[in-house]
């Protein structure tokens, strides 16, 4: 019986206990790989369970602490903002452009009024260049009225009639140089008498000396004042001051004329 019954028993490993083990194992002990798979079970576990919590409150609105209700608030505040602000970037940038382009046409507009008075002022300049050279010109016929040389006389009339053009440009009127080249016309004629009668050892055209240099001083000191005031009296007396020379003018220039034609009958009848 016994002996029938040894039979079917199982025989007794010969395996040493570590031999058993590492082959349950693996080569660790039976009990640490059943921990360890249950470690790794029960992570996994967690992870799923946080992950369902997570999903869950993202549908129910309870995520990172935050309640349904206060979602729907925020996203709804956010999806608004954003309109409000692209709207509020793009007036922003409308309201740049127009004020940098109000601020160049306003720079713009500065920059050619100054250059409208640069060129007013250098216009000025000139004219007043020209007429101090007129002037000193005109001055002329004094001293040289007082020698002998007609031909000075003739010089400095040149002389006056080109600064009376040169005046003529510089101003922009024609009529300017019209008025002057009267002037030119009794300053040479006086002159030339005023020279050749200054040494006439007969007497007889000491008085037409006289007269005639009484004119050409006139003359001379009717232009300078012209110019002086031209520039520094207020410019609406300038076209009054200017009609006034040309009278001037007409009248010195008859009446050398008339002293020179006097001064001949007298020395003809003498």
């Amino acid at each position: 019986m016994l002996a029938g019954c040894g039979s079917v028993l199982p025989e007794r490993s010969t395996h040493p206990p570590q031999a058993q083990r590492r082959v349950l194992g693996a080569g660790a002990p039976v009990s640490e790989v059943m921990g360890h798979h249950d470690g790794e079970q029960l992570a996994h576990q967690n992870t799923s369970r946080r992950l369902k919590r997570m999903l869950r409150g993202i549908v129910l609105g309870e995520f990172w602490g935050i309640e349904r209700d206060e979602w729907i608030e925020l996203w709804a505040g956010l999806l608004g903002a954003v309109p409000a602000a692209v709207l509020s970037a793009a007036v922003a940038a409308l309201v740049a452009v127009f004020v940098l382009g109000r601020s160049n046409r306003h720079q713009q507009a500065l920059v050619e009024e100054q250059l409208k008075v640069q060129r007013n002022e250098a216009a000025l300049a000139g004219e007043k260049a020209a007429m101090a050279d007129l002037i000193a010109i005109t001055n002329r016929f004094v001293s040289y009225g007082v020698g002998t040389d007609p031909d000075l006389i003739r010089r400095a009339t040149v002389s006056f009639t080109a600064a009376s053009y040169r005046w003529a440009l510089e101003t922009g009127d024609r009529n300017h140089a019209s008025v002057l080249l009267s002037c030119a016309s009794v300053l040479g004629g006086a002159g030339v008498v005023v020279s050749m009668t200054k040494e006439d050892s007969t007497g007889k055209f000491e008085d037409l000396h006289t007269a005639v240099r009484s004119i050409l001083n006139e003359m001379v000191r009717l232009v300078a004042n012209f110019g002086l005031a031209w520039y520094l009296d207020p410019p609406i007396a300038r076209s009054a001051a200017l009609e006034g020379l040309q009278k001037d003018a007409e009248r010195l220039d008859e009446g050398v004329h008339s002293l020179v034609m006097a001064s001949d009958a007298s020395a003809t009848v003498g």
